[in-house]
């Protein structure tokens, strides 16, 4: 429910603006659009807090779990998270309609959200404090459910996998029903974290530094855990967990590429990044970011044949294969993008040598370049290298997903519990698949274009 209600919010506008050139929306659709984006932003956090809950109990105290946790119960606490969150998304939002608006009325993206809207008001002060009651509440709507949820899945592991689950079975049946949520848990947050701490004011330059720092050891811890955890247990050493296993890798490399850059940058203000560094940093996001891509189709191939063709599945999908597929998308990727990147070295700079993020991107570099041809055309080649690394995959794995949802819901899964089966050895894999995608296509598609908030109506 939160998710269409969010693309019925969003989408609509967006696909006007592209396909109708609509770069117009009245002030109060704006302020519309910014309240449900901000309160069904918001919703989703404390929906994603109750699923942790539900599996917490579930797991470190199971004989309590019929009482508390019964259909009355999670409906009431529900559509309590519904209510107070748009009851409270209202004071903020009167904060935003109390500014006077005398700057530009562009926006650079194609929906109205609350920092870039308050950001066009007059009174430097009047929209400091507006700005700064906004960031505090989205982060207490971040932070407050995130701290539950990681306390909820260490209690987890700890008491479930380390006391309770002797058994291999117990073990592999504790960790496979949270490692999903796990990944969907963190596939939300740690992007919407990244977008409000590169607003803070620069006074909180230590907080941001903290909860970089506090970041990256999770990663590291997190994804540490996983990749020792697999490898000691045998009963773990089977293809689908060989693929989370390359999902970890892949993470941790990316947060140790990023992460430890961006902590200088807040911690010691260091803003400088040697030329080459910047372009080993861009070669290695753009990689990871390709093979995370890649990654997933393996995954939704892995899904695939299990339920469409399980008779073939022993023989298609062995640890050997996966093995050597994953390794095969590492390498082709490391190559492929190595073309990418000479692209942009053989540009010439000569523009601004400042870019707005805390990473090197392809992007924020080639736009330094001198010459409009030569940097358009390097743009075009690295735009389109990225659409083929999300779109391709992506499209295999929508048609893989139906066709899973066709043959095994449809026709093989006659019985409740077969459909049941069905659905939810998927449904998991398909959150982490639009969590992942959905973003980046929207990062790339609005680069294209902004809007313009008329405020005459």
């Amino acid at each position: 429910m939160n998710d269409l209600l969010f693309g019925t919010v969003t989408l609509p506008k967006m696909i006007s603006r592209y396909w109708l050139d609509d770069r117009i929306i009245p002030f109060s659709a704006c302020f519309t659009q910014m309240y449900f984006v901000h309160s069904l932003g918001a919703i989703h956090s404390i929906i994603l807090l109750i699923m942790a809950l539900d599996r917490f109990i579930a797991i470190c105290v199971p004989l309590r779990y019929p009482a508390l946790i019964t259909t009355k119960n999670i409906s009431i606490v529900c559509l309590l998270s519904w209510a107070l969150t748009f009851l409270s998304m209202s004071g903020v939002m009167t904060h935003a309609l109390n500014l006077s608006y005398c700057a530009s009325n562009v926006i650079i993206q194609c929906y109205c959200d609350f920092i870039s809207i308050s950001s066009l008001g007059c009174g430097k002060e009047e929209v400091k404090f507006a700005k700064s009651v906004a960031v505090g509440y989205a982060m207490f709507s971040l932070l407050l459910p995130l701290a539950f949820i990681i306390f909820s899945y260490f209690s987890i592991i700890i008491v479930a996998v380390l006391k309770l689950a002797r058994t291999r079975e117990g073990r592999y049946k504790a960790l496979s029903t949270c490692t999903p949520q796990i990944f969907i848990t963190c596939l939300y947050y740690l992007p919407r974290c990244f977008v409000y701490v590169s607003r803070l004011n620069p006074k909180y330059d230590g907080l941001v530094a903290a909860f970089l720092f506090v970041l990256y050891l999770i990663i590291v811890g997190g994804n540490l855990f996983i990749l020792v955890f697999v490898c000691c247990e045998r009963s773990l050493h089977k293809p689908t967990y060989l693929i989370f296993c390359h999902l970890a890798m892949n993470d941790l490399l990316f947060g140790t590429v990023t992460l430890p850059k961006m902590i200088s940058r807040y911690w010691l203000d260091d803003r400088i990044i040697p030329f080459s560094a910047c372009f080993t940093q861009m070669y290695f996001v753009h990689s990871l970011g390709a093979i995370h891509s890649i990654i997933l189709l393996i995954m939704a191939l892995d899904r695939f044949i299990a339920i469409c063709v399980p008779l073939r599945y022993p023989a298609l999908i062995t640890t050997k294969n996966i093995s050597i597929v994953c390794l095969l998308s590492w390498a082709l990727t490391f190559l492929r993008i190595s073309g990418v990147m000479t692209q942009a070295l053989n540009l010439s700079y000569c523009a601004s040598n400042v870019i707005i993020q805390c990473y090197c991107d392809f992007i924020s570099i080639s736009s330094l370049g001198c010459g409009k041809e030569e940097v358009k055309f390097a743009m075009s080649v690295a735009v389109g290298n990225a659409m083929f690394s999300l779109l391709l995959p992506l499209a295999f794995i929508i048609f893989s997903y139906f066709s899973i949802i066709i043959v095994a819901v449809l026709k093989l899964a006659r019985t409740r519990e077969g459909r049941y089966k069905a659905l939810s050895t998927c449904t998991p894999q398909i959150f982490i698949t639009c969590l992942y995608y959905l973003p980046r296509c929207f990062v790339y598609i609005s680069s294209l274009g902004c809007l313009q908030v008329n405020c005459s109506t």
